[in-house]
C-alpha cells in the first residue's frame, strides 16, 4: 500500500559524555508511492517507489531526498505455493517480521535498523504457503547489496525463509549466504558474510508479542582479511486495551562485533502510545533511547557512541498515512 512515514520530535544526542547534537522538527522519513497491474490470474506487475532522506557518504549529514525503485517485479503465479517474482521484491526476513511487529513506522526491525538485513533486493524471488496458510516460505537469489545499490558482481547471494503460522503463533527460521555485491571486478573479498535468524511471536485481538534473534557473521568484513561476528535479539510487545488505541513497547541488544570490539554493546528501547482515529491514519507517542557502550554503532538513528560511548535519546509524535 502506498504510505507516508513522518514524525515531529526533538533528539539529544552525546558522545563519551559530551553532547554533540540536539534539536526538534518535522521530518518525513519515508513515501511510498506503488503501481499494482494484474493482467491475469497468472501475470501481475509492481512497481513501487521509495522517497527517503539522503545522507553524505563522509560526513552523515542530510543531503536531500532521494528517489529510489524499491520494488520493481514481474510476478508469474503458478500456484499458491509457487509464486515467482523477478526484478527488486521484498526480501525473505525483515518484511516477514515487521509484518508480525506492526509499527514500522515507529522504528524499523533490529536486522534492518544496524544494518544487518535489507527489506528489498534485485533478483528472483520463490514464494508461497502450503496448508491453508498453515506454512510459508521464501527463498530468493538476489544481487545483495540492497535495492538502492543494484550492481554487477562476481556472484550471487541466497537468502531464504520456512514460517508456520497456527491459532496464533508464528515461528520462522531464515538464512543468509553471499558477498553482498561486494565481489566486484578488482575487489578481493576475504569471508563470506552469513546470518541465521529466527523469530517467535503470538498475536490475538487483545495484545502482540514476539522475540526475535540473529548471528550474522563478516557483514562488515566480506572485503577485510579477518573475520567478526555480531549477535542480537528484539523483543516486543503491544497492547490493544480500547477500541483505535494501542500501547506499545520494544528492547533490542546487540553485540556488533564478537572478535574486533568484545566489549561493545548497543542497547535500544522504545515506548509509546499509539492513537488510530481511522484506518488510514495512526499518531504514536513515542520515547526512544539507544546507548552504545564500548565504540561507535551506525544505526537507523545515526552514528551513536565514542570511545568509551555515547546516547541517542528522541521524543516526538510518530505516525504514518495509507492509502
Amino acid at each position: 500500500r502506498d504510505r507516508i512515514y513522518y514524525n515531529f520530535s526533538s533528539i539529544s544526542r552525546a558522545s563519551d559524555g559530551v553532547k554533540t547534537e540536539t534539536g526538534s522538527g518535522f521530518a518525513i522519513k519515508r513515501v511510498y508511492i506503488g503501481i499494482d497491474h494484474k493482467f491475469d490470474d497468472m501475470f501481475a506487475v509492481n512497481i513501487t517507489t521509495d522517497i527517503a532522506p539522503v545522507v553524505g557518504p563522509n560526513d552523515g549529514n542530510l543531503v536531500g531526498n532521494g528517489l529510489f525503485i524499491k520494488k520493481g517485479y514481474l510476478e508469474v503465479k503458478f500456484d499458491p505455493a509457487a509464486i515467482l517474482r523477478i526484478g527488486a521484491a521484498e526480501t525473505p526476513w525483515v518484511p516477514f517480521v515487521e509484518n508480525i511487529y506492526g509499527l514500522r513506522h515507529i522504528e524499523n526491525t533490529i536486522t534492518d535498523r544496524t544494518a544487518f538485513a535489507t527489506s528489498a533486493d534485485w533478483g528472483f524471488h520463490l514464494l508461497g504457503t502450503f496448508g491453508d496458510g498453515l506454512v510459508s516460505y521464501q527463498a530468493s537469489i538476489i544481487d545483495g547489496g540492497g535495492y538502492r545499490q543494484p550492481r554487477f558482481s562476481q556472484s550471487l547471494d541466497v537468502e531464504g525463509r520456512i514460517s508456520a503460522h497456527y491459532k496464533g503463533f508464528t515461528a520462522g527460521f531464515g538464512g543468509y549466504y553471499g558477498n553482498l555485491a561486494k565481489d566486484t571486478t578488482g575487489v578481493e573479498t576475504f569471508n563470506k558474510a552469513t546470518r541465521i535468524t529466527a523469530l517467535i511471536a503470538y498475536q490475538n485481538k487483545l495484545f502482540t508479542i514476539g522475540g526475535e534473534a540473529f548471528d550474522a557473521k563478516n557483514f562488515k568484513q566480506v572485503t577485510l582479511p579477518t573475520p567478526d561476528e555480531a549477535t542480537g535479539f528484539s523483543v516486543f510487545g503491544s497492547v490493544y486495551p480500547v477500541r483505535k488505541w494501542t500501547l506499545f513497547g520494544r528492547y533490542d541488544h546487540i553485540r556488533p562485533s564478537l572478535e574486533g570490539a568484545p566489549a561493545e554493546t548497543g542497547d535500544y528501547v522504545n515506548i509509546g502510545v499509539q492513537f488510530s482515529p481511522v484506518q488510514i491514519i495512526d499518531f504514536g507517542l513515542v520515547y526512544k533511547h539507544e546507548r552504545v557502550r564500548g565504540g561507535t554503532l551506525t544505526t537507523s538513528n545515526g552514528v551513536i557512541g565514542g570511545v568509551i560511548g555515547g546516547t541517542f535519546d528522541e521524543f516526538g509524535l510518530f505516525g504514518q498515512v495509507r492509502w
